[in-house]
Formats: C-alpha cells, sequence, structure tokens
C-alpha cells in the first residue's frame, strides 16, 4: 500500500481525505497558499509545504510546483480531491510523467469525460440518451450564434469541458444572448483553462440525479446507487439527499444502467459520476460525467456504509473491487451545504473572520474551519456540509432539522437559516422537488426592522464608550447647553444612517433617529446583548471588532460598521458621485469607459469572488468622469470603482 500520499487540494477535502489517511496509516502530505498556512488540514496533516500566493493559479492551480512538492516530500500518489486540478487530464500527465500515481480515472479517460463534445460523440453509438444541441469541436460565437437561432429560446450555454455550474448560462430570450455568452466563455476561461462552449436545448424544469460509480482496473464497474441534486442555487447544489424519492422502479433500473454504460463506454476507473435529468414526463437525459469525487459523496458513504475514499486508494493502488454490486441503499441520507454567503442579497460572497463556531452534538459534520479563521474571497464559499442519516427519509429530516439548529458560526453572515426554510417547507418535505425549486419559491429570511437593528448597534457602542475614562460628548465640542448628546454614523448595507445619542446612565440611554425619540434600557456582557424599547425585550449575539460589528439575530447575521468619519452623514453619501465595490473581489467584465454615459438599471461591471459572479448596475442615470480599475484587477470592500459627474 502506499506511504505517503500528497492531497492536492485545501479546506474541508483535504480534512476528509487526511480522516482516511490516517486510519489507513499513510502518511498525509499537505500543501498550503499563503492565505490558508495556518488553517486546520495543515496543522493535521503530517507534512506540510507552501505552494504560493493566494491566488489558485499561483498555488493550487500550478501544477509544476505540486509535482516538485511531491517528489521532494517523497509521495507515492496524489489526491486531487475536487475542483482545482481534479479533472485536469494534464495534471494526470504530469503525475504519470514523475512517477506519481494519480487517484483518479487515466488521463485518456478524463480527456473523454472531460470533453462533452467528446463524450456526446462517443455515447452517440450507445442507448444513453442525450440532450439536443450544438457541440461541434471549438465553435466561433458566430457559429454559436447562428445555432442558437435555429435551435430557438430558451437554451442552455454551457462551458465544454467541467461542470459544477460553471460556465452555465439558461437564455431565455435572444437579447440576453450576447451578456450570457461572454460570462459563459468567462467562467469556463477562469475554472477550466478552456473557453470552449456548446448548446444545449433547456429542458423545462427537470430534476437533478447523479449515479456514484466507480471502476476497478480489471474491468468490473458497479454503481452505488442515485443521489437527488435539486435543490440549486445559481445553477449550485446546496441540499443533496440520497436516495432520491418517487422514482418509478423501472427508471431507477434505466438510470443504473445507463451509468454502467457510460462508465464502461469510457473505459473508466476509480470514482466518477454520471449526471442526469429527469424530465416531469420521466424522460431520462445524459447531462455530463464527473471525473471526480463529488462534494455530496459522504451521502453514499451513509447509504452504502462504505468511505469512498478508502476505495478510492484501493482502486488506485491496482487492488481489485472486492464487493459485489450492492443490491439496496442503507436508510435515507441528507446533506446540506453550509455556506459564507447572503441569500437575501442574490447569495452575495460574506467575508471576515469567525469568531465563535458551535456544531451540533449528532450526525456528521466535514469542515475545514475553525474559531478565528479568516473567510477570504480566494476560494469557494463552501465552509461546512452536515450530513444526516435516518432509517428512512422523515428520520433523516429530523435529524437535520436538529443539526442546524444547534449550529452557529458568528462572525460571518451565511446561508444557515436559509437551509432551515428549506427543510421546514412543505413542498420539499414531500419530496421530489424540481431544479427550479428555488427559483420559484421565496424563501427570505424574517428581517430584523432596521431601526431595531440600529439601536442594537447604538447600545454596544455606548456599552464601549462606556467603559472609556471620558465620554463622547467630553470630547466632542457642543454649542448645546441644557442637552448634550453625540452623533453616530452607522453603516448598514452601504448605507449611512445619523443617531443622535444622549446619555442618561451607565446602562440607559436616549436615541434619536429619523426625527422619532427612542428610549433604550439595555445590558451588554461578554458577546449577549438585551435591550427594552418600548416594553418589549430584544436579545442579539454580537460581535466587535475595531469599527466593525457583527448582530446576530435568531433567523440571521447583519454586518455593521461605524462610520470614520462623523462627518459623513446619509446627506453627503446620496451626493457622492461614485460607485464602490461592495465586496472584496476581481474584476472580470468591464461595460463602460470614461466618458459614457449610464442609465438607471444598466449593467456596468461583474466583480467575481468565491467562484461566483456578480453584476453591478447603475443606481441612477449618470455620466462617467473616471474608471479606476481594469478588468483582472483586484479591489476590496469599499474600493471607488468609477467616478461619476455631478451632473449628467
Amino acid at each position: 500500500m502506499f506511504k505517503k500520499i500528497l492531497i492536492a487540494n485545501r479546506g474541508e477535502i483535504a480534512v476528509r481525505i487526511i480522516k482516511t489517511l490516517r486510519r489507513l496509516g499513510i502518511q498525509s502530505i499537505a500543501i498550503y497558499s499563503t492565505a490558508d498556512r495556518f488553517h486546520p488540514y495543515v496543522k493535521m496533516a503530517d507534512e506540510a509545504y507552501c505552494i504560493g500566493e493566494p491566488a489558485p493559479q499561483q498555488s493550487y492551480l500550478n501544477i509544476e510546483k505540486i509535482i516538485k512538492i511531491a517528489q521532494e516530500a517523497k509521495a507515492d500518489a496524489i489526491h486531487p480531491g475536487y475542483g482545482f486540478l481534479s479533472e485536469n487530464p494534464e495534471f494526470a500527465k504530469a503525475c504519470e510523467k514523475a512517477h506519481i500515481v494519480f487517484i483518479g480515472p487515466s488521463p485518456e479517460a478524463m480527456e473523454k469525460v472531460g470533453s462533452k463534445q467528446k463524450a456526446k460523440d462517443l455515447l452517440q453509438k450507445t442507448s444513453v440518451p442525450l440532450i439536443p444541441g450544438f457541440n461541434p469541436p471549438n465553435p466561433s460565437d458566430e457559429a454559436l450564434w447562428d445555432a442558437a437561432k435555429q435551435m430557438g429560446f430558451p437554451l442552455v450555454i454551457k462551458a465544454a469541458h467541467g461542470g459544477g455550474g460553471k460556465g452555465l448560462k439558461i437564455v431565455t430570450k435572444a437579447d440576453e444572448w450576447e451578456k450570457a455568452l461572454h460570462s459563459a466563455r468567462r467562467e469556463a476561461k477562469a475554472y477550466f483553462n478552456n473557453d470552449e462552449l456548446l448548446l444545449e436545448k433547456f429542458i423545462e424544469n427537470p430534476r437533478h440525479l447523479e449515479v456514484q460509480v466507480f471502476g476497478d482496473h480489471f474491468g468490473k464497474v458497479v454503481h452505488l446507487f442515485e443521489r437527488d441534486c435539486s435543490v440549486q442555487r445559481r445553477q449550485q447544489k446546496i441540499v443533496e439527499e440520497a436516495p432520491a424519492l418517487h422514482l418509478n422502479p423501472s427508471i431507477r433500473k434505466e438510470l443504473y444502467q445507463h451509468a454502467l454504460e457510460v462508465a464502461k463506454t469510457f473505459r473508466y476507473t476509480n470514482a466518477g459520476t454520471v449526471e442526469f435529468l429527469l424530465t416531469a414526463d420521466e424522460k431520462l437525459y445524459f447531462m455530463e460525467m464527473n471525473a471526480r469525487l463529488q462534494v455530496e459523496h459522504p451521502i453514499t458513504e451513509a447509504i452504502t456504509g462504505l468511505d469512498l475514499v478508502e476505495l478510492q486508494i484501493q482502486i488506485a493502488y491496482q487492488q481489485p473491487i472486492e464487493f459485489e454490486q450492492p443490491q439496496s441503499p442503507i436508510g435515507h441520507a441528507i446533506e446540506c451545504r453550509i455556506c459564507a454567503e447572503q441569500p437575501e442579497q442574490d447569495f452575495k460572497p460574506s467575508q471576515g473572520q469567525i469568531h465563535r463556531l458551535i456544531w451540533p452534538s449528532m450526525g456528521r459534520i466535514d469542515t475545514g474551519i475553525e474559531c478565528h479563521q479568516e473567510v477570504e474571497a480566494h476560494y469557494d464559499s463552501l465552509l461546512a456540509k452536515e450530513i444526516a442519516w435516518g432509517e428512512n427519509r422523515e428520520q433523516a429530516i429530523i435529524q437535520m432539522k436538529q443539526m442546524l439548529a444547534q449550529t452557529d458560526i458568528f462572525g460571518i453572515e451565511t446561508n444557515l437559516n436559509y437551509l432551515e426554510m428549506i427543510l421546514h417547507d412543505e413542498t420539499w418535505q414531500k419530496g421530489a422537488v424540481p431544479i427550479h425549486f428555488l427559483m420559484s419559491h421565496e424563501f427570505h429570511t424574517p428581517l430584523c426592522p432596521i431601526e431595531i437593528l440600529l439601536i442594537a448597534g447604538a447600545c454596544v457602542e455606548v456599552a464601549h464608550l462606556n467603559q472609556q475614562t471620558q465620554s463622547p460628548c467630553d470630547l466632542i465640542h457642543f454649542s448645546m447647553i441644557k442637552t448634550r448628546f453625540w452623533p453616530l454614523q452607522l453603516i448598514y448595507q452601504n448605507q449611512f444612517y445619523t443617531l443622535k445619542i444622549f446619555e442618561h446612565g451607565q446602562n440607559y440611554f436616549s436615541c434619536e433617529l429619523d426625527n422619532q425619540l427612542f428610549k433604550i434600557y439595555f445590558h451588554y456582557q461578554g458577546h449577549v446583548l438585551n435591550f427594552e424599547l418600548e416594553g418589549q425585550c430584544y436579545s442579539f449575539q454580537v460581535d466587535k471588532k475595531g469599527e466593525w460589528m457583527m448582530i446576530h439575530d435568531q433567523f440571521k447575521s447583519y454586518s455593521l460598521h461605524k462610520a470614520f468619519h462623523s462627518s459623513q452623514t446619509l446627506e453627503n453619501q446620496a451626493q457622492e458621485k461614485s460607485i464602490k465595490a461592495p465586496m472584496p473581489a476581481t474584476i472580470v467584465a468591464l461595460y463602460k469607459k470614461s466618458g459614457d454615459s449610464i442609465k438607471k438599471g444598466e449593467p456596468i461591471l461583474v466583480l467575481e469572488a468565491m467562484k461566483m459572479e456578480h453584476t453591478i448596475y447603475a443606481q441612477q442615470d449618470a455620466k462617467i468622469k473616471e474608471v479606476f480599475y481594469q478588468t483582472g484587477q483586484q479591489v476590496q470592500d469599499g474600493s471607488e470603482l468609477i467616478e461619476l459627474y455631478d451632473d449628467l
């Protein structure tokens, strides 16, 4: 058996692989970027080596450097995890050339699977049902447009290489074509280093089903049942379960037969996932095959009792699959992906430091984070996966609800409450929802009224200043004689709010906001804030760091900043003629230049953060005075991107 395995990945999946290596008595070698040097997986590994700067191209996508470290550390094999280089045939070839075993399929199989055009050509000769479309080798923009007009809308633009929802755009009408095409090409180039695209017929509201397969080097191929991955936001999965609910036995049998046929056609070895769409009238269509371990593999482990990472390692070591084709799954499993994102703001990524972390006392938690860790914009927003298992689906749902309720992540905004609302939704509980389920259902977390949130922030600031030797009233020149107050500016979602704070006692003050006067009694100790307003009590968890505070109620988290300049008010902000970055990100597209006029609602530029694109739209009619950044440059939260003229 292998003695040392290098993990060419980071975070949660690196931790997952290390756990299996420990159990098998195999030494683990981690690689890390400078942003990850103190992360849990680095500390868990037997050896760890710096791979470069945070940008993936300089670290986790640097094939030459990874191979060099593997050779110097005397690694027998490399496990690629998922994402990054896991489906890159050139990486697998580089491993072969260096006489290091790649734990995955052969480069030849990976090339067939990785190119949707090649894969479809091979499968044309089989019984596997294919989605109609247009997929010649490397088509031009003009050829794609001509084909799109012939196919008609809606249709789907897809990256010809890779998966995971990257480079996938649904185009419902012709005037969406150009923007979607360029966005798909950008994502395909960024994530797969290949901007080749293809077109497919749009399948109306299907389910997304996938089959886990394994093949060894002796011709044996088995399936490990199916997973239902239909609960998706922005074409990316967030809730998965196995086995799929409400499947006709004949459809399930057909699903397995086609999955095995695909794997055998590609002469596939090791772990792979064959993905299908199932229409409402029970027609199956092959979508793609992923040549790697999937993020959601734990639910397959839960219903089979197998360690899929161990099975990958055994096959890579030229050992046969020793078990026969399993006949039925064991119970039911559900996985929820906890991400650093803000569902109410189109899933905008959230960054910051995790101040407190509480995991549930039951189920399985796969994570790569720990308390006090910084969550940055360089990588995927996935923080953890929680996996619940039960003898049936009802038991699995009960456990998952309990797990989410017991989980607390303080310091950054997450989708925890969004996941809880999905699990409590009656439609989802009935099972068999289609992939557009989240788009057609409103899952809005109850929002704390803005005045309550601002008063909570004021309580924290008053408590903090009460600990100082001088009151702000003593530090600021006041012309008022009878009543002393001090102005407090708080920023929430890039909006400035001005409050007047009248001090009356250690845990009591009055606050004026929008010409309304509020009287507040409060108690703030540790991280817990309680205050009474007009006979009603409110309770929050608070994390404060400098001018920044994160306020948590029972539903979600809110990020507030204290303004650095007391003279900067809402009115001043309204007069400020600029467009600022709402998050740390990279500019991937600029639609306007200096001197251009813009209309309210018009797209201005596109930012990429945590592997997701975010379009910035004009908030008013204006004329651009100067553009400060170019495509490819990184910007910080609040960076001034574009200056506008005072007048049109």
